[in-house]
């Protein structure tokens, strides 16, 4: 067993970009991210509500240890989610080395830009003279 600094040391990795960060033992794990991974290098900063009722925060736990808490929203990570791996951010403090995959994000805005540019290009092809 390790003593010191370095034996609270854990390594965070992100798929599917591939990046490794630093925290350590205990660290909340979207705190973390929100100082090293959001808002960096082109990426948007964190959008969501940052306390387990929004969902924004899943990803999917595909290596290593945390401890998740329990005080969240179940329409946020119902239980058949978190007993396939999934995990909130927001609520996961780090026991260990993790290696998370993000998740596509729903975007309610561009869902809806999306859906009036088709409603406006349907209704000029139908009411075009020409």
């Amino acid at each position: 067993m390790r003593d010191g600094p370095a034996a609270d040391k854990v390594t965070i990795r992100i798929e599917p970009d591939g990046l490794h960060f630093d925290g350590q033992v205990g660290d909340q794990l979207l705190t973390r991210l929100r100082e090293l991974y959001y808002g960096r290098s082109g990426r948007p900063a964190f959008p969501g509500c940052r306390n387990g009722g929004c969902g924004y925060c899943k990803v999917e736990l595909l290596e290593g240890e945390v401890m998740h808490g329990d005080a969240y929203s179940r329409g946020a990570l119902p239980d058949e989610e978190r007993l396939k791996g999934r995990i909130l951010m927001c609520q996961v403090h780090l026991l260990g080395d993790v290696v998370i995959r993000l998740l596509p994000k729903d975007d309610p805005l561009a869902r809806l830009l999306q859906k009036l540019k088709a409603q406006t290009h349907n209704q000029g092809r139908f009411n075009s003279d020409g």
